[in-house]
C-alpha cells in the first residue's frame, strides 16, 4: 500500500509536487480489509511505503525517549494491521534509511535484499 504524510508540503505546489490525495482513504482501507478477511489475515510479506505509527519512532529515532510524531489515519490503519495480521516481515522506505528497527521490520532505501531477508550488518554502509 503506498502512500504517507508529505511532512513538507507547505514547501510544494499542490498538483505538481504535492498531492492532496497522498493518503488512501476509508474506502481503500475497507477494501484492504475485504481483501485480508478473504486470506485470514495471514500473509507472508507486508510491502508498503510507510509504516505503522507504533513503528515510527524505532525507524526515525532509536535512542530512547523520543515519543511519537502525530497520528495519520494511514499510520494508524497499519497499526491496526500490526495487531490483527499474521506475517513474517514488513518492508517499507519513506524515511530514506536502511535498517532492521524491529524483529520483523525493515525499512529500506539504498539497500536491496530477497523477500523474507532483513538487512545484515555488511549491507548498510
Amino acid at each position: 500500500m503506498g502512500g504517507a504524510t508529505s511532512v513538507d508540503k507547505e514547501y510544494r505546489i499542490p498538483y505538481s509536487s504535492w498531492w492532496p490525495q497522498e493518503l488512501p482513504d476509508e474506502r481503500n482501507f475497507e477494501e484492504a480489509r475485504a481483501k485480508l478477511d478473504s486470506v485470514g489475515w495471514k500473509v507472508d510479506y507486508v510491502i508498503t511505503h510507510t509504516c505503522s505509527t507504533r513503528m515510527l519512532s524505532p525507524t526515525l529515532y532509536p535512542a530512547p525517549g523520543w515519543n511519537y510524531p502525530a497520528v495519520d489515519r494511514l499510520t494508524a490503519f497499519f497499526d491496526e494491521l500490526e495487531d490483527c495480521l499474521d506475517y513474517k516481515r514488513w518492508y517499507y522506505g519513506h524515511f530514506h534509511r536502511d535498517a532492521n528497527p524491529a524483529e520483523r521490520h525493515t525499512v529500506l532505501y539504498d539497500c536491496i535484499v530477497r523477500l523474507g531477508d532483513e538487512l545484515q550488518p555488511w549491507d548498510v554502509a
